[in-house]
């Protein structure tokens, strides 16, 4: 499935990122492209595994904040949602940008990496969070590392992984975050 979406806002950046999931994995991922008239659009390839799978939004903007998107998607094989003259419009609060999700703090690097990852959270209050690595059609490649705190340091060993991109699902409180990665 192809999705064209505009979010149309004057805060993005072509740094910008947006996520497409379900509670099995993430599904695909896209930054914007800028179009001859100096729109940015988002052209996202979806997988899934069942027809009719609802499939949530999370938008990253250029300066790391996660913002949930309030319209969901339904999974529809071999399907094209929106065009470049009549994309996905996604719906903007009146700051121009869908509600924060909560004000967390997280970084994760090196990337691109080799060996090891490091993360680093700072969280507003005790929360459980886990950390997972997938390949780029969802599926986990290392163990989940549970740990509970509202400062985080740890690392993941990433020695036995293949070059690549992969994606990194944090789950804090129950809200699942993304980020790309690359391994040299």
């Amino acid at each position: 499935m192809i999705a064209i979406i505009d979010i149309p806002s004057d805060k993005q950046s072509e740094k910008d990122e947006l996520f497409v999931y379900t509670d099995q994995g993430i599904r695909g991922t896209g930054s914007p492209i800028r179009l001859e008239d100096g729109r940015l659009m988002y052209f996202v390839s979806i997988y899934g595994n069942q027809v009719a799978d609802t499939l949530s939004l999370q938008f990253k903007s250029h300066n790391g904040q996660m913002i949930n998107v309030y319209e969901k998607l339904s999974y529809s094989s071999f399907n094209i949602i929106g065009s470049t003259s009549n994309p996905k419009i996604l719906t903007l609060d009146a700051d121009g940008l869908p509600n924060v999700i909560e004000t967390i703090w997280y970084v994760i690097y090196p990337n691109p990496f080799k060996d090891q990852l490091q993360f680093e959270l700072s969280l507003p209050e005790v929360q459980e969070v886990e950390i997972e690595l997938l390949n780029v059609i969802g599926k986990p490649v290392t163990d989940k590392t549970k740990l509970n705190g509202t400062t985080i340091k740890t690392m993941i060993n990433t020695s036995g992984l293949k070059s690549g991109i992969y994606i990194v699902k944090l789950t804090i409180g129950g809200n699942a975050l993304y980020e790309k990665l690359i391994k040299e």
